[in-house]
C-alpha cells in the first residue's frame, strides 16, 4: 500500500490510483491497463464513470442522491431514496440495456439495524437475493435460490416421524400447513371409503380438521413417494382428526430449521399402514419457490422401541463443515450418520470413535488431538443411516496450536441445539466449510448494490459513498 502526501491511496498491490487537484479519484489502472476513469461536477459528484469494456455511464443528481444512470442516453438505473440521504428504499434496472430504456427489474432492499443491505426483494415481496459482510463491509456471501426445497429423509425414531428437508421452510408456510392438514399422517381406510389422518398442530396450538381432498388415497406398499400435480394433496379423502406435535428441534448453525419432527400423541399400533403427505405451499423455502407436486410416502409403523427405521432417503450424504474445537474434531454432515460405519473417518491414518452430537448432524470425536499436524481423512465406507456412502473420498489437513493465533483463542459460548447444554470454548477453528448451494458471484443475481446498499463499481470492487470511494478491503 502507497500513500501520497495529501494522505490518497496511489497503490494497492497491481492497482494503481490517480487523482486530481482536489483530490478526487480520476483513474484506476491495473498495472499499466486502465479499467475506470471518472468525471465530477463543480459540487464535487461523480457524473460520469468511463471503462474499457462499456460505453461510458453519465449520472443524474437530486441533490446528494443519484437518481438516475443513462448510457449513450438510454436509461440504465433509476433509485428512489426513503427518509435518509443514502437510503435506497427502490431500484429499477435495465439488465439488459435495451435501447428503450425498459426497467425491466424492481429491487425493494432490506437492511439491517447497521444499514447494511442483507435482502433484496421483488415487487411481491418475494426474496431474491440475499447478502452478508465482513467487519468492514466486503461481501462475503450473495445468495440466490430457485431451487425448490427437496425432501432428503424420512425416518421413524423414537415414536416420531422425523422429516429432513433440503434447507430451511418458511415459518409462516410451516405454521399455515401444519394447522390446516397441508402436512399430516394419513391412516387410508382399506376398500375406498373415508380415511383417518392424524393432524399436526405446531408449537402454536394450532389444530385442523381434514375435509374432502379429491381421489381415494395413493397405493399402499411402495417404499418410494407418489406426486400429484396442483396445490394441496390431490389424493385424500374424507379423514377424522387424531392429534400431534410438530417441532423443528434444531434452530441454531448451518442446518438450522430443516428437520421437522411429527410426534402423534397415541403412537399408532405396530403394522399400522400410513401415509405421510406435504403439499407444495407448505414446503416452500425462504424464497418461497415451491416443489411441482405433492410428496406422498406410504409407509408401516414400526415396532415400539425400534431403532430408527428408514422410511425414506433421496440424497448421499455430504460434509457440509469441519471445525477443531478445544483439540477435538468435529464434522457436520447434511443428514445423519451411521455410527457402525464411522470406521471410514480417520486421522492420520488411524480410524478413532466418535459421537454424534444432540443436533443429530455432527460427530464429534471422543479424544482430542494433540498439537502438531494432522490429517482427516473420510472414506467412502461412511454411509448415512439408509446405508447410502460418501459419494467421495474427503481430506483435509490441519494442524493443532491450543498455545498460538492459529484458532479463536478468546473464550466463548457456543448452542447446538435448542436443548443444548451451554459449553465454553476455548479454542475453535475452522478446516473446511463447504460454500452454500445458493452462493452466487454479484454479477450473476445482477446486483449493483454495495455496502449500506451503496452504489457497487463492479470494474474496482469500489463503492461510492457520500462523494468518496470506499474500498472494502481496507
Amino acid at each position: 500500500l502507497v500513500w501520497d502526501a495529501n494522505g490518497n491511496l496511489i497503490q494497492k498491490g497491481d492497482q494503481h490510483l490517480q487523482y486530481d487537484f482536489r483530490n478526487r479519484l480520476t483513474r484506476v489502472l491495473d498495472d499499466t491497463l486502465e479499467i475506470a476513469s471518472y468525471t465530477y461536477d463543480a459540487f464535487n459528484r461523480r457524473i460520469e464513470k468511463d471503462t474499457p469494456s462499456a460505453p461510458p455511464v453519465d449520472f443524474a443528481w437530486s441533490g446528494l442522491q443519484s437518481i438516475e444512470e443513462f448510457s449513450e442516453g438510454t436509461l440504465l438505473q433509476r433509485r428512489t431514496y426513503g427518509l435518509g440521504v443514502d437510503e435506497i428504499a427502490h431500484m429499477e434496472i435495465n439488465l439488459d440495456r435495451s435501447v428503450d430504456g425498459s426497467l425491466e427489474v424492481e429491487y425493494y432492499p432490506i437492511y439491517d439495524s447497521s444499514g447494511n443491505l442483507v435482502l433484496l426483494t421483488g415487487t411481491s415481496g418475494q426474496r431474491v437475493g440475499s447478502m452478508s459482510y465482513s467487519p468492514f463491509g466486503k461481501e462475503q456471501r450473495t445468495g440466490v435460490d430457485l431451487t425448490p426445497t427437496r425432501v432428503v429423509s424420512v425416518t421413524v425414531a423414537n415414536g416420531s416421524v422425523v422429516i429432513e428437508f433440503s434447507e430451511e421452510i418458511n415459518e409462516d408456510r410451516l405454521e399455515s400447513g401444519l394447522g390446516d392438514l397441508r402436512i399430516q399422517i394419513h391412516e387410508p381406510e382399506l376398500g375406498g371409503g373415508g380415511s383417518a389422518s392424524v393432524a399436526t398442530s405446531g408449537a402454536q396450538g394450532a389444530v385442523g380438521v381434514a375435509g374432502a381432498r379429491g381421489s381415494s388415497p395413493s397405493t399402499l406398499g411402495s417404499s418410494a413417494p407418489s406426486s400429484s400435480p396442483g396445490s394441496g394433496f390431490q389424493s385424500l379423502a374424507a379423514g377424522t382428526v387424531v392429534s400431534a406435535t410438530a417441532d423443528r428441534p434444531v434452530q441454531l448453525g448451518r442446518q438450522a430449521r430443516r428437520r421437522l419432527v411429527l410426534t402423534p400423541e397415541t403412537p399408532p399400533a405396530e403394522g399400522t399402514q400410513l401415509e405421510l403427505l406435504l403439499a407444495p405451499e407448505a414446503m416452500a423455502d425462504l424464497f418461497l419457490n415451491e416443489p411441482a407436486s405433492d410428496f406422498v410416502l406410504p409407509f408401516t409403523w414400526p415396532a415400539a422401541g425400534s431403532s430408527v427405521t428408514v422410511l425414506y432417503d433421496s440424497e448421499a450424504p455430504r460434509i457440509d463443515q469441519v471445525v477443531l474445537v478445544d483439540g477435538k474434531l468435529e464434522i457436520e454432515f447434511s443428514e445423519r450418520i451411521d455410527l457402525a460405519t464411522t470406521a471410514g473417518i480417520e486421522i492420520d491414518g488411524q480410524p478413532t470413535t466418535w459421537t454424534e452430537l444432540p443436533d443429530g448432524y455432527t460427530l464429534q470425536a471422543t479424544t482430542a488431538v494433540v498439537a502438531g499436524s494432522h490429517t482427516l481423512t473420510v472414506t467412502t465406507a461412511l454411509t448415512d443411516l439408509a446405508g447410502t456412502p460418501l459419494p467421495e473420498l474427503f481430506e483435509a489437513a490441519f494442524s493443532y496450536d491450543p498455545t498460538g493465533t492459529s484458532g479463536q483463542s478468546a473464550a466463548s459460548t457456543a448452542t447446538l441445539d435448542s436443548t443444548a447444554a451451554t459449553s465454553t470454548v476455548l479454542f475453535r477453528k475452522r478446516i473446511y466449510f463447504r460454500p452454500p448451494d445458493d452462493q452466487v458471484s454479484l454479477t450473476t443475481l445482477g446486483n449493483f448494490f454495495g455496502y449500506h446498499g451503496r452504489p457497487l463499481d463492479l470494474e474496482t470492487g469500489f463503492v461510492y459513498f457520500r462523494n468518496r470511494f470506499f474500498d472494502t478491503e481496507l
